[in-house]
């Protein structure tokens, strides 16, 4: 794979041939150290590659400050005169809620977690609209206000991703 750079040069270019000859290949998976992802009857893996999932959060936090005087009334007791006055403030971000291997197949998009996170399950037929960009790919449920974002690292995943999605949608 160094040599020839399969995963960017060579893997995109087997899912165009294959595409246009009308069909997707299909992959056979192994994950090592987690359990194997359940298939559905009749239904067959696309594409297969690490993610990360993101989802937009809102945090909240309250900002201000005070200001005054304090008097010594005795040893030990004091006297303070001021005021407090602040507010919150809300800032959006994107937060990581789950990791696993992203599987496209003829039926859903599936995030197969890592242990510890949370599964997502995504049949085509409820994705309203889908987005790549370079380091991931958006994706739009009907009804969810919020997207998912599958961040993806490897070299030429989001261009076969979307390939993949582009193809199943079609049908």
């Amino acid at each position: 794979n160094e040599d020839i750079d399969f995963d960017n040069k060579i893997r995109p270019y087997i899912y165009v041939i294959s595409i246009s000859k009308g069909d997707l290949p299909s992959v056979n998976l192994r994950i090592e150290g987690s359990s194997q992802p359940i298939l559905k009857k009749g239904e067959k893996i696309h594409f297969a590659d690490f993610a990360i999932l993101k989802e937009q959060k809102s945090i909240r936090r309250f900002v201000g400050g005070s200001q005054g005087v304090s008097f010594r009334i005795m040893k030990g007791v004091r006297y303070r005169i001021g005021g407090f006055r602040g507010h919150l403030e809300s800032e959006q971000t994107m937060v990581e809620t789950s990791r696993g291997t992203l599987l496209i197949t003829n039926k859903r998009l599936f995030l197969h977690p890592a242990p510890g996170y949370k599964p997502v399950s995504i049949p085509l037929n409820k994705i309203l609209s889908y987005n790549c960009f370079k380091n991931g790919i958006e994706i739009y449920k009907e009804g969810r206000g919020k997207g998912y974002f599958f961040s993806i690292n490897k070299p030429g995943s989001i261009e076969i991703f979307g390939l993949c999605l582009s193809h199943l949608l079609s049908q």
